[in-house]
């Protein structure tokens, strides 16, 4: 049985708060679920990686979970990285909350599909005033969309507006 589970709550586009939710028994009472706010953190700040953080995040994606030695290992032979840089990079990742290393094995708290969802709505936000429609006619450049494409973004519309 699960005794926690970790999440990510997202407040007003701005802030993040990340919770443990506990089952465990409470005084004898039987099952019951609390949540436990355990830090909060900014999510326009958090979500930028530099180039090489970038290439580690895709890396622990990809093989997750991953124990740290090999990680370290790994590093070593993608990139030429000493154990030190490893865990410094890793530590640096882990306190924006996109890591997490618990006895020795690494995980993601948050996807690379949701780590690329934030990085996307933040820059229509601040390139587009977070305008869509001003998005995709910069994106298009006056290039035609083929039938297929044009398809694809009905269906997405349709999907998010319930019609």
């Amino acid at each position: 049985m699960i005794d926690w589970i970790y999440g990510l709550l997202i407040i007003d586009r701005r802030a993040i708060l990340r919770t443990r939710i506990d089952g465990r028994k409470r005084n004898g009472s039987g099952r019951g679920l609390s949540c436990h706010v355990w830090e909060e953190r900014e999510v326009m700040k958090e979500y930028k990686l530099a180039e090489g953080e970038a290439r580690f995040a895709k890396l622990i994606w990809e093989r997750e979970p991953i124990s740290s030695p090999e990680l370290v290992k790994l590093c070593e032979k993608e990139f030429a990285w000493k154990k030190s840089t490893t865990y410094t990079v890793l530590k640096k990742l882990c306190d924006r909350g996109i890591f997490q290393n618990e006895n020795a094995v690494v995980t993601s708290l948050i996807s690379e599909e949701e780590f690329n969802g934030y990085k996307s709505r933040k820059f229509v936000e601040d390139s587009f005033g977070g305008s869509i429609p001003r998005f995709l006619a910069a994106f298009m450049g006056g290039k035609k969309l083929t039938k297929k494409q044009a398809e694809e973004i009905k269906k997405l519309i349709d999907e998010h507006t319930g019609n």
